[in-house]
């Protein structure tokens, strides 16, 4: 008999696609965002995403069960049609920063980390 947990991740708007453990001990969450609209990067009008999917994006999250977790989206694209050139836009979502390695709740741990600590002795801690 097969048993499953459910772990709250406090990612607003996506589904949990696939989840696994990898042979490094990782755990790795496939999501794919609920949201179906972005905004446009020019005008600033709500767009469908209905222009496919981005680059796969890896970030770092918030350890489950002692693993070094990370979440992995292909961020949905929407072209805008209002504008002259129809550019295409990826969409943003609130848990993660564009460019950034991790969620923001895996920063914020980070933030608290560091207080009454330096930089040197919180990496000593997590390279151990």
């Amino acid at each position: 008999m097969k048993t499953g947990i459910t772990i709250p991740l406090d990612l607003p708007n996506v589904e949990v696609i696939e989840t696994e453990i990898t042979a490094e001990q990782e755990l790795i969450i496939r999501v794919e965002s609920t949201q179906e609209t972005t905004e446009c990067g020019l005008c600033k009008r709500q767009i469908a995403c209905t222009f496919g999917h981005g680059k796969e994006i890896r970030l770092r999250h918030l350890s489950v069960l002692g693993l070094e977790t990370y979440i992995v989206i292909r961020p949905k694209r929407g072209q805008c049609l209002d504008c002259w050139h129809e550019p295409t836009t990826t969409q943003i979502v609130s848990w993660y920063q564009q460019r950034s390695p991790h969620t923001n709740a895996y920063d914020e741990y980070l933030v608290k980390q560091l207080i009454n600590s330096t930089i040197e002795k919180m990496s000593a801690s997590k390279s151990e």
